[in-house]
């Protein structure tokens, strides 16, 4: 029989407003398309008629062209803005002085100048949140909870080779477990010759060589090193993987293999693996179950048995975890620890173009950031 009141007890979908309608925007709507119990999209707010027109067509939901007409649609639990950066501030600000929460999708600002005059005039406290999702993905959670386990010891070095500036820059400091310390980096720019197979649309049907720029940095943080090393072509080629290798006292993780001393002449070999519903005989659905190694859980996927891919299961928590910011207060990366990873993604361009060695100086946010 069907139970009314406990189906009543469920908490309602938590209603958003999303800012943009390009291909970032659209990951959220495929995730309240197969979340619909967890999450809603109330209104979109989009630059043209035409591209509402498009959004009310492709998803379903209404779209308007002005903030007002947004707002009228309210309330909303927060707005998420999905749209280039040189716009993102203004319509920050905007949507902050109606008090309505704002998780910017995109980096805050270009240039340090614009960095430092936007944490300063909207402050450390604002209702504000930034989906920096890498961290959040299925095997990076899991390498970054290896990494502060224990397995590997005092966790003093990495390797990143997973995605440009900021989002190579949050896991470095995630997995080293450095906040706002000070940073000492050079770094080089390379170019080379590589096969483009795939891209944002899927494979291509034809193939050919093309020229792609590759940065390598080495930053040290005073006790913790990182080498960033990454080119535009490994978001989506087969033959230019992402890789991330951790370094610690007791062991280390490379990719998804992970071994670490246990005494004399024992070293424990083992493996982060994945587990699949859907395979073989299973017919409960295909969909992420959780991560292991050995008997440790790392990571389990809390939006089963929506059929999510691992950004989308990130993006997802983003979210979740912006519904809770706004309840609670609790923050989980704020505009400081996005203002943190930025400004060192452009000491990595800075030395870069210089040639020489750069060091950090204290930034109006540094006693704000939170994350890791």
């Amino acid at each position: 029989m069907f139970d009314s009141a406990l189906h009543s007890s469920a908490p309602p979908p938590i209603n958003v407003a999303i800012v943009g309608a390009g291909w970032r925007s659209e990951f959220f709507h495929r995730i309240a398309k197969a979340c619909p119990q967890r999450f809603s999209i109330g209104a979109v707010l989009t630059k043209t008629s035409a591209s509402a027109m498009r959004v009310k067509k492709n998803w379903g939901v209404p779209a308007v062209t002005t903030v007002k007409e947004l707002l009228d649609r309210g309330p909303f639990e927060y707005v998420v803005l999905a749209v280039p950066r040189n716009v993102s501030v203004e319509l920050m600000r905007a949507f902050l002085s109606a008090e309505v929460p704002v998780l910017a999708e995109t980096p805050p600002a270009p240039t340090l100048p614009e960095l430092v005059e936007l944490f300063n005039s909207v402050g450390p406290s604002a209702p504000v949140q930034v989906a920096e999702q890498y961290h959040l993905q299925p095997h990076h959670a899991a390498r970054i909870r290896v990494s502060r386990s224990g397995y590997l010891g005092d966790v003093q070095s990495t390797r990143i080779s997973v995605a440009h500036g900021y989002h190579g820059v949050s896991l470095m400091r995630g997995i080293l477990g450095v906040g706002s310390d000070e940073v000492t980096l050079t770094a080089r720019e390379f170019v080379e010759s590589v096969i483009s197979t795939r891209g944002r649309n899927g494979w291509l049907e034809e193939c050919s060589t093309t020229e792609s720029t590759r940065i390598i940095a080495n930053l040290d943080f005073g006790g913790r090193f990182g080498i960033f090393d990454f080119m535009g072509e490994q978001y989506f080629s087969p033959i230019r993987s992402r890789q991330i290798s951790i370094w610690g006292s007791r062991g280390e993780l490379q990719g998804d293999n992970v071994n670490y001393f246990m005494g004399p002449r024992r070293v424990v070999r083992s493996m982060i693996v994945r587990e699949v519903a859907g395979q073989d005989g299973d017919l409960g659905g295909m969909y992420l179950r959780q991560l292991t190694m050995g008997e440790e859980l790392l990571f389990e996927n809390p939006f089963v048995p929506a059929r999510l891919s691992d950004e989308e299961i990130a993006i997802a928590e983003v979210m979740r975890r912006m519904s809770a910011f706004v309840r609670s207060g609790a923050p989980f990366y704020g505009l400081a620890d996005a203002c943190q990873d930025c400004y060192i993604a452009l000491l990595i361009d800075e030395a870069v173009q210089s040639g020489r060695q750069v060091k950090s100086t204290r930034q109006p946010w540094d006693d704000y950031v939170k994350f890791p």
